[in-house]
């Protein structure tokens, strides 16, 4: 499985929720007893910043970011790791995060 790219946005100090859906060769991607984490370094070989566990509901998968995790603007490489019961590892899906600056600043 090639994994796909994707960019997206969060506004700084949100606590927000991502939601992303699979599929492969037009069929939902099952993914029950999986466990899928999203990863995000500001370079793609640094330190992981922060990891998150996803709720998964069998061809999706659902991340929900803290304040604290998104409390600092910049741009972010991330990728979206699925194990599955059986314990292989598979890159979902690789790309950017941008955290962008709020205007209340709150």
């Amino acid at each position: 499985m090639t994994p796909a790219t994707t960019e997206f946005d969060i506004v700084r100090g949100d606590d927000t929720s991502k939601k992303f859906v699979f599929t492969l060769n037009g069929v939902a991607y099952d993914m029950t007893g999986s466990t899928v984490t999203f990863t995000a370094k500001t370079t793609p070989t640094g330190t992981a910043v922060f990891s998150v566990t996803g709720s998964v509901a069998t061809n999706s998968v659902t991340f929900n970011f803290t304040a604290a995790q998104t409390a600092t603007v910049g741009k972010y490489f991330y990728d979206i790791q699925e194990v599955t019961t059986g314990t292989k590892r598979h890159t979902l899906i690789i790309g950017c995060l941008n955290i962008v600056q709020d205007i209340n600043q709150a």
